[in-house]
């Protein structure tokens, strides 16, 4: 989903005459802690597969570390969006141990450690990957609420970037 969501971003940002150079001079503060998030995410499915516990509580340490490095930086709209999403993602995984998705768009068989089958018996289900996304995706094109809220902020972070013309400060807010 989020590939498509950059795509499409990109696109506009370069048809309302923005440029992909631009994107370099965007300032997020923390950026090493979103780096080291996403490397955490990705071991999260090999972990799982031995230690379980281990897997789980290192995704929801991946979801602390970028809310914190979300924080870091000036509220504006795209980072609000961010932070929405994945605390509403983090949220739903805390409270049903994976993200819940819809049973029959759910793989036979499949176990990422990340992801798990919807039941009755599933908490905050309406967080769950259960809203129909129009391209194609891994379980039948299935995202969430926090999955929406993610490529939102994404959207407006590259849409914004590319096209942004004036100078560019610390997105920290000053202390004087």
């Amino acid at each position: 989903m989020l590939i498509e969501v950059i795509i499409l971003a990109v696109l506009l940002g370069w048809l309302a005459g923005g440029k992909l150079t631009r994107l370099s001079k965007v300032n997020l503060v923390g950026m090493n802690l979103l780096i080291w998030a996403f490397i955490l995410q990705t071991l999260v499915p090999s972990i799982s597969a031995f230690y379980d516990v281990v897997g789980y509580s290192i995704l929801l340490i991946s979801y602390f570390i970028l809310l914190v490095a979300l924080s870091q930086n000036r509220l504006n709209l795209d980072i609000i969006l961010l932070m929405i999403g994945v605390f509403l993602n983090f949220i739903v995984i805390l409270a049903n141990g994976g993200m819940p998705v819809k049973i029959e768009a759910f793989p036979v068989g499949f176990n990422d450690h990340v992801h798990i089958q919807m039941t009755k018996m599933t908490n905050l289900p309406w967080l769950g990957d259960i809203i129909p996304w129009p391209f194609p995706g891994f379980f039948g094109g299935l995202v969430s609420l926090g999955d929406i809220f993610l490529a939102a902020g994404i959207f407006v972070l590259v849409v914004q970037g590319m096209t942004y013309r004036g100078q560019r400060r610390n997105r920290l807010p000053s202390t004087q």
